[in-house]
């Protein structure tokens, strides 16, 4: 019975410890801004809008989670 106590408080001081620092590398790990990625290609566009305002390229950009700007 005494060995199962250890065993069960050193998971749970396990657990703690994983907890933290996982907590910890996630605000480390937070962007401040968008980061914008690069693709270089060529396309030509229209001098006049047909498509109803949508856009013919897309930008990428990876953000946190959490981020709602669109």
């Amino acid at each position: 019975m005494e060995l199962n106590k250890k065993i069960l408080t050193g998971g749970l001081i396990l657990i703690a410890l994983t907890l933290t620092g996982s907590m910890f590398f996630i605000y480390y790990c937070r962007l401040s801004e968008p980061v914008f990625l690069q693709h270089y290609y060529e396309c030509q566009l229209p001098a006049y809008d047909t498509d109803n305002g949508e856009s013919m390229f897309a930008l990428h950009y990876l953000t946190n989670r959490s981020d709602k700007k669109k």
